[in-house]
């Protein structure tokens, strides 16, 4: 026994340094010994799916299943099923995982047990309207980001199969959604350590994106008025307000609006809907990745549309899934376990949400930000 013990040992500091194939080599020799030790089935698994040998994984895990109730087992299962498209076992995986252990809802923060009832709803396309649609990924999201206990850790991605249009269904409610960025905008006492602070070289980067944006901007509409939704920390606003630009915002959280006072930004701190903003002041409006986590993005861009002058210009991004990032990625991209993303627009889908909300469409393009995103660019008609 303590010789097996030895080998796991061994084994596991093998894989810490990555060395697979010689980790590889010691499990499947503790099993020789032992065929149902765990920890030697657990290591195997999660060795051949970093090897990209899916069916050998899952066979692992499965052998685990069949004498124990393991939810890293059905964790792995449920990530496996997912990429093969075998979405019913994975959303059974998932949920016996949750049974196993209440925390595997919560892998990052180990907080928030898995509960009954989140506060959720299942609904139809919200740019078509239709009920037809197919399931297009599932999986547990705590692995990727904080949920609060406020939103469900397991998400259900579908693709509208009138439109093409791709959501979270359930999808949180607004409330759930208001409730994590509150958790997650408790103020923070030094605010250099936010991301957006990380480094001198991430500050550049921001206004260098910012300073892009705002003469695309330009080329449409000149120097005027602007307004910014979900203005952050208010790198873009104080870019613009640089090259000349009368320039305003507002931001849902408070730790956002209290760094803007580094640049020296007084940001309105509130929901955009519920705020009285005025009507065809603008010149342009913009909101970066902002659309994609709003329960109604056809109310979003309705309301920026009363607030621009007649040809005044939106400008904004969001993630594309049909961007060559999330292609070679797959199942695997980060973004389908963002807990508070509620859906994600292609270039048709988003030319036809401008075309419902009075925009035509101006040009998009890769966003400067991230590989994953497009910049959209519009006019009012």
């Amino acid at each position: 026994m303590n010789d097996l013990k030895d080998l796991i040992r061994q084994g596991s500091v093998l894989f810490k340094e990555g060395k697979l194939d010689m980790a590889e080599k010691v499990f499947a020799n503790v099993l020789s010994r032992e065929p149902d030790e765990i920890h030697a089935l657990k290591y195997m698994g999660i060795i051949n799916l970093k090897l990209g040998d899916k069916v050998s994984a899952r066979d692992y895990f499965l052998k685990i299943t069949t004498f124990q109730d393991d939810a890293d087992a059905y964790y792995f299962l449920g990530e496996i099923y997912n990429e093969n498209n075998e979405f019913d076992n994975a959303l059974t995986s998932h949920k016996k995982s949750f049974s196993a252990d209440p925390l595997k809802a919560d892998i990052i923060g180990k907080k928030f047990p898995f509960k009954d009832n989140y506060d959720e709803t299942v609904i139809n396309c919200i740019l078509c309207g239709s009920d037809n649609y197919k399931t297009a990924w599932v999986g547990n999201q705590s692995s990727m980001a904080l949920n609060y206990g406020v939103i469900n850790p397991l998400r259900t991605w579908v693709k509208c199969s009138e439109c093409g249009f791709i959501f979270a269904n359930p999808c949180p409610t607004e409330k759930a959604l208001n409730l994590w960025w509150h958790h997650y905008s408790v103020p923070k006492k030094d605010m250099r350590s936010w991301k957006y602070f990380s480094s001198d070289v991430v500050i550049t980067k921001n206004i260098e994106v910012a300073a892009s944006r705002i003469k695309t901007i330009q080329k449409y509409c000149g120097i005027g008025k602007l307004f910014e939704i979900g203005a952050s920390v208010g790198i873009f606003l104080a870019t613009a307000i640089e090259v000349g630009w009368d320039a305003a915002g507002i931001e849902l959280m408070e730790n956002a609006v209290e760094a803007a006072k580094s640049f020296g930004i007084e940001i309105l701190c509130g929901d955009f809907l519920k705020s009285d903003l005025g009507k065809g002041d603008f010149d342009a409006i913009a909101m970066w990745e902002v659309v994609e986590h709003t329960i109604d993005p056809k109310a979003f861009l309705l309301k920026a549309n009363d607030m621009l002058k007649s040809g005044g210009i939106i400008a904004l991004s969001t993630p594309n899934p049909e961007s060559a990032f999330v292609r070679f990625k797959g199942k695997a991209w980060d973004l389908w376990k963002e807990p508070t993303h509620a859906h994600y627009f292609t270039p048709v889908t988003m030319k036809r949400l401008f075309l419902e909300t009075g925009f035509e469409l101006l040009e998009y393009t890769q966003s400067p930000s991230h590989p994953w995103c497009m910049d959209v660019y519009g006019r009012k008609i």
